[in-house]
C-alpha cells in the first residue's frame, strides 16, 4: 500500500498536479502487476536488479543536484539550523520514541518475507552470506542521503505537513533539477518503490498458493494451477492496495511504522520455534494474535495509548507477544519427543552443511 501511495504522490509532485494522485497510483499498480504476473520470480529479480542500479545512481544525482540548487550542502544545512533548529536535535523526538524506532526497525528486517524469498533464489550459501553483509551498509548510505534531502526540504516547502510531506522529494526535483533530467531522476524514485511493491505482491501470491492451497491441488495440475492461482492473488492484492490508497491515503511513514511493527512481532514466535524445544503451535498462534490486536487497537483507539509509555505500539505488542508465547506454550501440550528431535537434528545438520559449503 505504501508503494502505491508513493507512486501516486510522486507522479503528482513531479508533474505539479498535472497527473492526479489516483491516476499515478493506478499506473504504478498496473505496471507492477504486468511484469510480476508475466515474469514471475525470474522477471522480478532481473527487474529489481535494474531498479537497484537506477535507484543507487539516481540517489547520488538527486543529492548532488538538490544540494547544488540550494547553495551547497553546508549552506543548506546552515539554513536548517537557523530556521528549524529542532531538526538538528531530539527536542521533539524523545528518547523513548527514538529507542522504539531502533528496536522495531532492527527486528522487522530479518522477518521480511519478500527478502527471504529473494535470498532463497541463490545457488550458494556464500552468496547469501555476502549479501547479508553488504545489505546494512547500502541501507545506511541511502538513508543518510535521503534524510539530508528531506531535512533540506523544509527550507523550500516549510508548509508541508503530515501526508503531504510524502511529496517532498519529487517537489524538490521539480524545483531544482533541469526539466530534461527530472524524468530520469523521477525514475529512481519509482525504481525504489516498485522494487518493494513487486516483491511483496509476488511473495503474498506464492505463500498463499503453495502453503495454503498447494496441498489441495492434484499433482498433474499442480504447476499450472499454482501459477494461475498465484497470478490471481497478485492481481487481487494489488487491487485491494489500490482501493485502500483511495479510501484513506494516510502518510507513508505511518503505514511503515505499523507494517514494520507487524513484521517485528513475528520474530518472537520465530525465535521460539527455532531455539525453544518447549514452544508449541498454540503459543506461536497466540503470540501473533495478541501482538496484531495491540497493533490495531492502539491506533484505532479501543486499546489505551498509555500502555505504550510514549513508545511506538510495536513495543507493547512485542512484550505481550513474548508473554503469551511463554505462558501458552507452558500450559499446552508440548510436541512429541520424536518430533522435537527430528526438527532440531535436521536444523543442526543444515547448519553443518552450510558451514562446510562456505569453507569450500
Amino acid at each position: 500500500m505504501a508503494g502505491v501511495i508513493g507512486g501516486g504522490r510522486t507522479f503528482s509532485g513531479l508533474t505539479q498536479g498535472a497527473v492526479p494522485y489516483w491516476l499515478g497510483a493506478l499506473l504504478v499498480t498496473l505496471i507492477v502487476c504486468l511484469y510480476v504476473t508475466v515474469g514471475g520470480m525470474r522477471g522480478t529479480a532481473w527487474t529489481n536488479t535494474a531498479q537497484t542500479v537506477v535507484f543507487l545512481i539516481g540517489s547520488f544525482l538527486m543529492f548532488a543536484i538538490i544540494a547544488y540548487g540550494m547553495g551547497g550542502p553546508a549552506k543548506a544545512t546552515e539554513q536548517v539550523v537557523e530556521r528549524f533548529p529542532h531538526l538538528m536535535d531530539r527536542s521533539r523526538f524523545p528518547m523513548s520514541l527514538f529507542f522504539s524506532y531502533g528496536i522495531i526497525v532492527s527486528l522487522s528486517v530479518p522477518m521480511f518475507s519478500q527478502v527471504y524469498i529473494r535470498l532463497l533464489t541463490g545457488n550458494k550459501p556464500a552468496k547469501l552470506r555476502r549479501m547479508t553483509m553488504i545489505y546494512p551498509f547500502a541501507a545506511i548510505l541511502i538513508w543518510v542521503l535521503m534524510a539530508y534531502i528531506g531535512m533540506w526540504g523544509h527550507i523550500s516547502f516549510p508548509e508541508l505537513q503530515g501526508a503531504e510531506s510524502d511529496k517532498i522529494l519529487p517537489m524538490l526535483l521539480a524545483k531544482y533539477a533541469p526539466v530534461w533530467i527530472t524524468g530520469v531522476l523521477g525514475a529512481a524514485i519509482f525504481a525504489a518503490l516498485m522494487s518493494s511493491l513487486d516483491a511483496q505482491l509476488l511473495t503474498l501470491g506464492t505463500l498463499l498458493t503453495r502453503d495454503f492451497l498447494g496441498p489441495g491441488i492434484k499433482r498433474k495440475e499442480k504447476e499450472d494451477r499454482a501459477v494461475l492461482l498465484s497470478r490471481m492473488f497478485i492481481i487481487g492484492f494489488a487491487l485491494v492496495a489500490f482501493i485502500g490508497t483511495l479510501i484513506r491515503p494516510m502518510g507513508i511513514i505511518r503505514i511503515i511504522e505499523w507494517g514494520f511493527a507487524g513484521y517485528a512481532s513475528i520474530i518472537i514466535p520465530v525465535i521460539g520455534t527455532l531455539y525453544w524445544k518447549r514452544c508449541t503451535a498454540a503459543g506461536c498462534i497466540g503470540s501473533i494474535a495478541i501482538s496484531q490486536i495491540i497493533l490495531l487497537g492502539i491506533p484505532l483507539g479501543f486499546i489505551p495509548k498509555a500502555i505504550s509509555f510514549g513508545m511506538l505500539p510495536g513495543i507493547p505488542a512485542l512484550a505481550a507477544g513474548l508473554l503469551v508465547l511463554v505462558v501458552v506454550s507452558l500450559i499446552t501440550e508440548k510436541p512429541g519427543e520424536k518430533e522435537i528431535l527430528k526438527f532440531f537434528d535436521s536444523f543442526n545438520s543444515t547448519q553443518n552443511v552450510v558451514k562446510e559449503t562456505v569453507r569450500i
